[in-house]
């Protein structure tokens, strides 16, 4: 089991809903490697539940297009700006943290190749 299925089992016991990326199991599942956890930003239900908001990596999210869509890094950086991280779904609106990933592979692969 991974976390996005940990998180998705978390929110069907606590009686929640979660918003995340994809509109079909294995989209979402396709997310599973930039999907990092949930937090709470303050917004409410109509009963007066805060609403969960899933978090996800940025570079993660961008790896993702690029392996499973097949698109450049330059396409698939564009398509999260404008498609993902501009899209408002409502309260629990996924978020998106720059957790820097790939600035680290670069730096591991230089200082392998000393």
């Amino acid at each position: 089991m991974n976390r996005l299925e940990v998180a998705e089992n978390w929110a069907e016991s606590q009686d929640t809903s979660l918003l995340m990326l994809g509109g079909t199991p294995e989209e979402r599942q396709s997310f599973a490697d930039a999907f990092l956890g949930v937090m709470y930003m303050g917004d409410e239900d109509e009963e007066g539940n805060v609403i969960p908001v899933a978090i996800y990596s940025k570079e993660g999210v961008v790896k993702t297009f690029i392996e499973r869509d097949g698109m450049s890094y330059e396409e698939a950086v564009e398509f999260f700006d404008f498609n993902v991280e501009g899209a408002y779904m409502g309260k629990g609106t996924p978020m998106y943290i720059e957790t820097f990933d790939w600035e680290l592979e670069l730096e591991n692969k230089l200082i392998n190749q000393l």
